[in-house]
């Protein structure tokens, strides 16, 4: 079964208790504030919603299974999987000074989009050990099916 979560509804997600303060409601509140409706002339992701994003999809990602997010365009793939390599490495840290052991170098960040070759779109569909972010457009949206996805991500804009 996939995780379908509101934002609102993410602080209340017993799957994500462990990682504590991270997803609150208070910084869930603070990072949904600035965009009441009409707030936004030009929709965008802004950094501490990459963060969030990151930090989301590395807390759902367990092994073999995938998280997918969808992102708007390649500009926001690149950045965010910037994000997420980082936020691994941090997290992954932590989380061995915790004895709850590091998977940074087991998260395997993947691509899709229209440019993307077919073999490409194939290895990214292929199941792997450990936990697997899957960084797509709406390519994969309607085009591809994700059989190892648990949660899907998306940034709606």
């Amino acid at each position: 079964p996939i995780t379908r979560l509101h934002l609102d509804e993410v602080a209340r997600c017993k799957q994500l208790h462990e990682w504590g303060d991270l997803f609150t409601a208070q910084r869930l509140a603070g990072l949904c504030a600035p965009f009441g409706r009409g707030s936004l002339p030009h929709p965008h992701i802004t950094p501490p919603m990459y963060l969030f994003g990151a930090q989301l999809a590395i807390a759902l990602a367990k092994p073999r299974t995938c998280v997918l997010v969808f992102l708007p365009g390649l500009a926001e793939i690149a950045e965010l999987a910037e994000v997420l390599h980082e936020e691994a490495a941090r997290l992954s840290t932590v989380r061995r000074a915790l004895q709850k052991g590091g998977f940074a170098h087991r998260l395997q960040v993947r691509v899709l989009h229209s440019l993307t070759s077919a073999e490409e779109q194939q290895h990214a569909l292929l199941p792997c050990r450990g936990p697997k972010v899957i960084l797509a457009t709406n390519i994969a949206e309607s085009s591809i099916t994700v059989p190892d996805a648990t949660a899907v991500i998306d940034f709606a804009l």
